[in-house]
């Protein structure tokens, strides 16, 4: 039997991101990087940028049954959850899971989505759980949420910032230019599809398993910590622990794409805007000011 190589699961992927959504290698591989880390992602960027588009090529591309969800300022958390109906034939509740119980969920203008629904996200996206009507329920071992929201202030300041710590990933779309415009015009993309998705889900599945054996020395986590150190005293202690688990988990799955078995303090660089930017609204530099300050240091 031939090896498995990270690097080939990796382009096959990628190859089936990029036949649903046009964007740079980095943004491609933020996408790989999330998916392997199974970190709940937030995408955002300006109205038209493909923000969705995104988002459902990646569960596409990784054979993952998505659901949806669009928010909106009338939204309840049974939109996404589901509810429990009474059935007068069986006097008991049955209940009619939501799009959260799929593999994965796309969760649309989360900062239309009211705080009160909000915050039924929090279990699952932390404990891969819900609760309804007293009543826990388990959610796919595989899921993830994915989240889109327009990049300006009034958006972003919506949404709970309990929400918005438990993504471990944050990936800015920007719009196209005119030549990336032209090519999309004259060259549409074409999907590379699969029967059953089988395939894709065991590539995501082995790069997974490669990704938790990634080596992180004790070196490369101080630094990372240092960074976040940094950044708190800036930020009122501002982001929180789960920041410094999603920097390392990212950097593991960041450093099986780029084809290596260990993390480096680069690696924790590359990231580190996309772990932290989202916790502190969106303030570069701070980011940058930390990889200065420790770099002296």
């Amino acid at each position: 039997m031939q090896p498995i190589h990270p690097a080939d699961l990796t382009a096959y992927l990628a190859d089936r991101i990029m036949s649903r959504f046009l964007a740079d290698d980095r943004t491609i591989k933020l996408l790989i990087a999330g998916l392997v880390s199974q970190s709940n992602t937030l995408i955002s960027g300006p109205p038209g940028t493909g923000k969705s588009t995104a988002a459902a090529a990646t569960c596409a591309a990784a054979g993952l049954a998505f659901g949806r969800a669009s928010g909106n300022s009338d939204m309840w958390a049974s939109d996404f959850v589901g509810q429990s109906v009474w059935v007068a034939s069986e006097e008991t509740f049955r209940f009619y899971p939501g799009p959260i119980f799929k593999e994965a969920m796309i969760l649309d203008e989360l900062g239309r989505v009211p705080q009160r629904a909000q915050a039924a996200l929090l279990d699952a996206m932390n404990d891969g759980r819900v609760t309804e009507m007293g009543f826990e329920h388990r959610l796919s071992e595989t899921f993830m949420l994915i989240a889109t929201v327009n990049s300006d202030r009034e958006n972003l300041s919506a949404i709970d910032p309990a929400v918005v710590d438990r993504f471990g990933l944050s990936i800015a779309v920007n719009r196209l230019t005119t030549a990336e415009e032209r090519g999309l015009l004259t060259n549409p993309k074409v999907a590379i599809e699969e029967e059953d998705g089988e395939r894709s889900k065991l590539a995501l599945a082995a790069l997974r398993a490669f990704s938790s054996q990634t080596h992180v020395s004790e070196e490369v986590v101080d630094y990372g910590l240092n960074l976040l150190a940094w950044i708190r005293l800036q930020c009122d202690g501002v982001p929180s622990t789960r920041a410094a688990v999603a920097l390392i988990k990212v950097a593991r799955a960041w450093a099986l794409i780029d084809g290596r078995q260990y993390v480096t303090p680069d690696d924790v660089q590359a990231l580190l805007a996309n772990v932290v930017n989202h916790r502190v609204a969106y303030e570069p530099h701070l980011v940058q000011g930390a990889i200065e300050s420790v770099r002296v240091l």
